[in-house]
């Protein structure tokens, strides 16, 4: 049988390499001359058999067996940095600032809780909050851009996530005197209602397919037999609620975003009768940053605050 004895800190500067794409950079990043990185990695292929990068006119990538290496490897250099963090942070106080990446339409409904609990438990902690498209998210989690993110698709390239399932229901929003009664912000929440075969037929603009909540909207139309009246598309909660606003066409939001949105004396909204859709939430975390007692402590809080957004099956 043969044995590896390759050590953690190998793998460390071999993720490191291939995330940065070059030896130069990544020699850069880690702190330690270039001649002793390419060392650690010449005797890492040597001890697996195989060459793991190659190189190429911009730098280096890995080979197809690095490519295979490197998730494993991620993997467990977080797992050994982040059982260390824990251990020594236990006795430590939660200081510094995390990182968070939020898509806008989340952004608007818990940003402010967070800042809020985050003063209130832990005074010496800092949010910075980094708004993206969901597509970029994972993107900003893997390079260490952030801490942590949310996000409601999983990611095939960061593979420590936390999903949770939070029920929501679904509201139609467009400008003011829109809808006949009702109110603004929380009052919204439970008139008017409006059956989901009106809200299809209004003229709508909603976010690009492949998102989780355009995704839903066209495949509880096709199970209904109903057709959407779409009429544009925006890639941002912006651009929809300001064509809402304008009462050029409405919009459909879930639950947790009207409940903010609906507080804008321009717009009114309807509650979609029947519609509680589970939608799921990804807490990612970086792979390449270790973990904090703060960032541990952030992503615990934020979980409890995603947790608390479900609106009850009775309602």
């Amino acid at each position: 049988m043969l044995l590896f004895i390759m050590d953690i800190r190998s793998l460390r500067y071999f993720a490191t390499i291939a995330q940065a794409g070059s030896f130069t950079q990544a020699a850069r990043d880690l702190h330690i001359a270039q001649p002793a990185l390419s060392q650690h990695i010449r005797r890492l292929e040597e001890e697996i058999g195989v060459p793991l990068l190659v190189r190429h006119p911009r730098g280096v990538k890995p080979t197809a067996a690095g490519e295979l290496l490197l998730g494993h490897a991620r993997r467990i250099v977080f797992d050994v940095e982040y059982a260390l963090a824990q251990a020594r942070q236990l006795a430590s106080e939660a200081v510094g600032t995390v990182h968070i990446g939020l898509p806008q339409s989340l952004g608007m409904r818990i940003s402010a809780l967070l800042f809020r609990r985050t003063r209130e438990r832990f005074p010496n902690v800092s949010l910075a909050f980094h708004e993206a498209g969901l597509s970029n998210l994972p993107g900003m989690v893997e390079k260490g851009v952030v801490d942590l993110a949310v996000t409601y698709t999983p990611a095939a390239a960061i593979e420590t996530s936390t999903r949770l399932v939070a029920p929501v229901s679904m509201f139609a929003v467009g400008c003011a005197g829109s809808f006949p009664v009702g109110g603004r912000g929380k009052r919204a929440l439970a008139q008017p209602s409006i059956t989901l075969e009106e809200s299809f037929a209004l003229p709508l603009v909603l976010g690009p397919r492949g998102q989780w909540h355009r995704d839903y909207l066209q495949d509880l139309a096709l199970k209904r037999g109903l057709t959407i009246n779409l009429v544009g598309e925006a890639d941002s909660l912006l651009l929809m609620l300001e064509a809402a606003r304008s009462g050029s066409a409405f919009t459909i939001l879930t639950s947790t975003t009207a409940d903010v949105a609906l507080q804008e004396r321009s717009l009114s909204g309807a509650r979609i009768e029947g519609v509680i859709a589970d939608r799921p939430l990804y807490v990612f975390q970086s792979l390449i940053k270790p973990a904090s007692r703060a960032v541990m402590e952030i992503r615990a809080l934020i979980q409890e605050e995603l947790e608390s957004l479900a609106v009850p099956r009775g309602g």
